[in-house]
């Protein structure tokens, strides 16, 4: 399955709910691809601070983003959106070393080659 967030900081909520979308299918068992791109980039930004904030009734976002990975699952981040979403000063190169990058093309050709589910939020 294939979770993609567009949704950045200024939509937090929608973003928060996609990630918990991702994390409970990862503990469920089923392999998840989180792909962050458009203005989800923001969520690798350093200081980025709704990363930690809660939404109530869910976790953080850098939580989920824990629970992906320790769950065999991977988040991959847009190259072409973190190219021009900021610049190489304004990363948290912790979460960048957990997370891969991958072009969108790619994503498309799995959900539609191998009938990948995607979800978007």
């Amino acid at each position: 399955m294939q979770v993609l967030i567009v949704s950045g900081p200024e939509s937090f909520s929608r973003a928060v709910v996609g990630f918990a979308f991702a994390a409970a299918a990862a503990i469920s068992g089923i392999k998840v691809l989180t792909v962050l791109a458009g203005e989800a980039a923001g969520w690798v930004k350093k200081d980025e601070p709704r990363a930690q904030e809660k939404l109530t009734g869910f976790s953080s976002v850098s939580e989920y983003m824990g629970i992906i990975i320790e769950n065999d699952s991977n988040i991959c981040l847009c190259s072409a959106c973190a190219e021009h979403c900021f610049s190489e000063d304004e990363i948290n190169h912790k979460i960048l070393s957990e997370i891969c990058y991958s072009g969108l093309t790619e994503f498309a050709i799995d959900a539609s080659k191998n009938s990948v589910k995607t979800i978007v939020f």
